[in-house]
């Protein structure tokens, strides 16, 4: 009995440094995965962004002064100063000229305009195009150039108009 004296120490101390080799290795690969998922936010916060400036142009389908109001420019959608932003920039359709918010006449009824929502955060840029009719037909006397037709959010036509 004398001579296995301190072996259960030696084994532990070996495999403890066991681990901490494992461990060591594990480090690079667990650097990597935060990073990947602070890309993957970063890409969503983006996505998020464009969506944001696609739902205003929907919002606002009806209210041409409204839209080109903020064409080319970067709009927020935080308060936190953490850079998420869109930006819409729209293109006639048919001849692929683009609306900026000195284009006189805009929008022209029943007439096909794709609108471009780049959202950006932190470096990263998505974007989503969508076409857009704007529907002029019955103005309402007011400033609006879109007319009076009333245009459901999304949300709402997925619930049924109610929420």
């Amino acid at each position: 009995m004398r001579s296995n004296r301190g072996s259960a120490a030696v084994i532990s101390i070996v495999f403890m440094m066991f681990l901490l080799i494992i461990g060591i290795g594990f480090m690079p690969l667990m650097n990597s995965e935060v990073k990947h998922a602070s890309m993957d936010m970063d890409e969503q916060k983006a996505w998020y962004a464009a969506e944001a400036g696609i739902k205003y142009a929907k919002a606002y389908q009806n209210d041409a002064s409204e839209i080109k109001a903020i064409l080319g420019t970067s709009t927020g959608i935080s308060e936190d100063n953490d850079a998420a932003a869109y930006q819409l920039t729209m293109k006639d359709k048919t001849d692929g000229s683009a609306v900026t918010s000195s284009t006189s006449g805009f929008p022209v009824a029943d007439k096909t305009y794709i609108v471009y929502s780049e959202g950006t955060f932190n470096g990263v840029k998505k974007v989503i195009t969508e076409e857009f009719v704007f529907a002029t037909g019955s103005s309402s006397g007011g400033e609006n150039g879109g007319g009076s037709t009333a245009t459901g959010l999304e949300g709402l036509m997925h619930a049924g108009g109610t929420v």
